[in-house]
């Protein structure tokens, strides 16, 4: 996770965690949130599909009860020609983009649709949130100016010009 999408990401969150004290982060990656929420006095926990991990085992383990559930994610079938051209272009590859972006993505399996992960968290948890976002600008390499991207991400995205990636769900027990 780049360091804008660290903010963001716990931008999004922090206003929701008063009086929680676990966290579960749902596709942890590198467990840069994992760390931050640490450092903030959570106990914080991450899972990543990844590592063969099933998240919802978790609402009955060391999750439960006093915790909040975050995803933030993105949504394998969100986006259109246009924002998958994007993705391609700051990637800096050129190519057919939907075909490219899917191929890219075939790996993460079901649970990368929108609609299975809302539904899959709604099952065993009360989904308290749900935003879409810009999550596209994270897949730059740690070294570029993921700011000024992530900045124009999102003008394009409130503009129309592409549709947000990005799925951000917070649930609770």
């Amino acid at each position: 996770m780049n360091a804008a999408a660290l903010r963001e990401t716990l931008r999004f969150c922090e206003p929701h965690l008063a009086g929680a004290r676990r966290v579960l982060d749902v596709g942890a990656g590198r467990g840069e949130l994992v760390q931050a929420l640490r450092g903030r006095g959570y106990e914080a926990i991450g899972v990543d599909k990844d590592e063969g991990t099933d998240f919802l085992d978790f609402a009955g383990g060391p999750f439960a009860p006093a915790g909040v559930l975050i995803a933030d994610e993105f949504d394998v079938d969100a986006p259109d020609e246009a924002t998958a051209r994007y993705w391609l272009r700051i990637k800096g590859r050129e190519g057919d983009a939907l075909r490219e972006w899917r191929h890219h993505h075939a790996h993460h399996g079901v649970l990368a649709s929108g609609r299975a992960m809302r539904e899959a968290i709604a099952a065993r948890f009360t989904l308290r949130e749900e935003r879409t976002a810009p999550y596209l600008y994270r897949y730059l390499p740690d070294e570029v100016d993921d700011d000024r991207v992530f900045l124009e991400e999102t003008r394009l995205i409130a503009a129309g010009s592409l549709r947000p990636v990005g799925l951000r769900l917070l649930a609770s027990r």
